[in-house]
């Protein structure tokens, strides 16, 4: 059987966090490769290209991308499956997935580093399915409290109001437009009162 949604964010969590980037292209790129399992990210292409094109040798790419290779998805599957052989009914074992991601996401996001996928021009694929669970929802809203300038959780939160309102009363878009309109006149009021208070 196929892993849980949850299973799969856990895998991804798991993984070593980057240190920041430097300037240089070769450098970000090169720490992109080195990642672990880099190797497994649907991007790999992307910045193996990035790597290329910046001067790097295909000898060092290989290298990086197959040092870098610890292998989280397939052990966190297999751990699935021994678990549920052992009898841990799966409900079970999504929400500790989903509280050992909780913690491990709250503990070590960045607004400055989650916002950098909104570079691409285009929101990832992996928002909209994480926004389709649940508990992916209560993550976001979750991290949304806590790191409010992030660029990335503004939309994402915004996408699980429309995504209610469509599940709820089939219009996504009626609902978006007064809560924007709300947070407009918000904003101003705001403005209105620090520029009172100076």
């Amino acid at each position: 059987p196929a892993p849980s949604p949850a299973l799969v964010l856990a895998a991804l969590v798991s993984r070593a966090k980057l240190g920041p980037m430097d300037d240089h292209a070769e450098s970000g790129a090169e720490q992109l490769l080195a990642a672990p399992d880099a190797i497994m990210e649907p991007v790999v292409e992307g910045n193996l290209r990035d790597f290329l094109e910046s001067g790097g040798e295909p000898q060092v790419a290989i290298q990086l991308l197959s040092d870098g290779y610890c292998g989280y998805a397939p052990t966190a599957s297999l751990f699935w499956q021994l678990c549920e052989d052992a009898g841990v009914a799966r409900a079970e074992l999504d929400e500790l997935v989903w509280a050992h991601l909780r913690a491990r996401i709250g503990a070590a996001f960045s607004a400055k580093r989650a916002d950098i996928v909104l570079d691409a021009g285009e929101i990832p694929g992996w928002v909209e399915e994480l926004l389709q669970l649940p508990q992916g929802r209560t993550l976001v809203s979750a991290l949304a409290v806590e790191h409010p300038s992030s660029m990335l959780l503004v939309f994402a939160s915004r996408r699980i109001v429309e995504l209610v309102a469509l599940e709820r009363n089939g219009t996504g878009v009626e609902i978006y437009d007064r809560l924007a309109d709300f947070a407009r006149a918000l904003a101003q009021l705001a403005h209105a009162a620090l520029v009172a208070t100076d």
